[in-house]
């Protein structure tokens, strides 16, 4: 369920999904217009939105994703949680 969609200048166009487990990801550095809203429910592969250079603070790499995965709060390495050939 989408937790929350938030926009500023610094990290652009920001969504946080909360998952069924303790795990909630966030992603930034996002174009403007979100394809979703705050209570949403989302499943693996629909779009929630796209990628943006527009973001001041990671504007000088250039346009990627800022993923973060947070387990019961705190940061917790993805690496932990994506399987080796999808790297």
């Amino acid at each position: 369920v989408v937790e929350s969609v938030t926009e500023d200048d610094y990290y652009g166009l920001t969504v946080k999904i909360k998952h069924d487990d303790s795990l909630t990801t966030v992603y930034k550095c996002m174009a403007k217009g979100a394809k979703v809203a705050a209570g949403d429910k989302v499943a693996k592969g629909d779009v929630i939105g796209e990628t943006s250079d527009a973001a001041l603070v990671e504007h000088a790499e250039g346009v990627h994703l800022h993923f973060e995965v947070l387990k019961e709060g705190a940061l917790y390495d993805p690496n932990l949680l994506l399987p080796l050939d999808n790297k």
